[in-house]
């Protein structure tokens, strides 16, 4: 089964293609949005970036994939319900119930950040949707403040891809294409994807802030998940050694055992990853 990993429409194939432009249909907008709304009804329970709950988000990355979620990518079994395992609860929550759904989030913040319509402000920085068909698509939501650094989180959901937006209290804006875990003095930020096969990241991405500023390095590696931070120079992930190649990884129905721990580590030259010891 293939499907737009950004979060706003699920295409029907016989196994998983990714993303990717060769593999996509044509979706009007207004289904485009529409999918999403028939989303679990868990998601719009969700309570982002607080705990366990944000952690939900991860289940969809290949390294937490059970033999069941590898028999649908291959085509041996259903889904359970629409969505196919690798849809992400929190992308299922920017439909036509995004409003409902991030409503007490948004309240939460005691003005910090409010909804008119299809504008979303936080910290006085303007999100508008755009639902316009192409690359340009894009839908807004408020994921949350971060339980361990003074920043706001917008979640976009784009055409092929996500992103998720950090907003200090100025209204200064980083950019990330995964969930941002933040490291313990709340300076640096990490996020990691698995999309292999289309758009979205595949690799680490590193965000450090400082003065209103984020700059962001991407970093290779392979099929990673599960960031966490060691201390302010050095982050934890699990990468799967060996091929990336979609049928490789599909066929093979790799077990969270495949992943092995490496580190990101920053050092004069900037930031690089150790890979696993052999």
């Amino acid at each position: 089964m293939s499907w737009k990993h950004a979060g706003v429409a699920v295409l029907a194939a016989t196994m998983v293609t990714g993303c990717g432009r060769d593999a996509e249909q044509k979706t009007s907008p207004a289904t485009h949005a529409a999918k999403v709304s028939e989303a679990p009804a868990e998601a719009t329970l969700l309570a982002p970036f607080s705990g366990d709950v944000f952690r939900a988000d991860y289940r969809g990355d290949y390294c937490h994939y059970t033999s069941a979620d590898w028999a649908v990518s291959r085509g041996e079994a259903k889904p359970r319900g629409e969505f196919p395992p690798r849809f992400r609860v929190f992308e299922t929550a920017v439909g036509e119930n995004r409003d409902a759904a991030e409503a007490p989030f948004v309240a939460s913040t005691d003005g910090r950040a409010r909804r008119d319509g299809a504008v979303l402000t936080v910290s006085g920085k303007r999100f508008v949707d755009d639902l316009s068909e192409g690359e340009s698509f894009v839908r807004y939501a408020y994921a949350g403040r971060l339980p361990n650094a003074p920043f706001d989180v917008v979640y976009g959901g784009h055409w092929e891809w996500t992103t998720w937006r950090l907003v200090d209290t100025l209204g200064n804006v980083g950019a990330l294409n995964g969930p941002p875990v933040a490291s313990s003095d709340g300076t640096l930020f990490a996020a990691t994807g698995d999309d292999f096969e289309g758009e979205n990241l595949h690799g680490v991405q590193i965000a450090e802030y400082r003065d209103g500023a984020f700059k962001v390095t991407d970093i290779e590696a392979n099929l990673p998940c599960d960031p966490r931070w060691i201390d302010d120079d050095t982050l934890e992930v699990k990468v799967l050694p060996g091929s990336t190649e979609p049928e490789a990884v599909i066929a093979g129905g790799r077990g969270s055992s495949d992943w092995k721990s490496a580190r990101v580590v920053r050092d004069g030259a900037g930031w690089k990853l150790v890979p696993p010891a052999s």
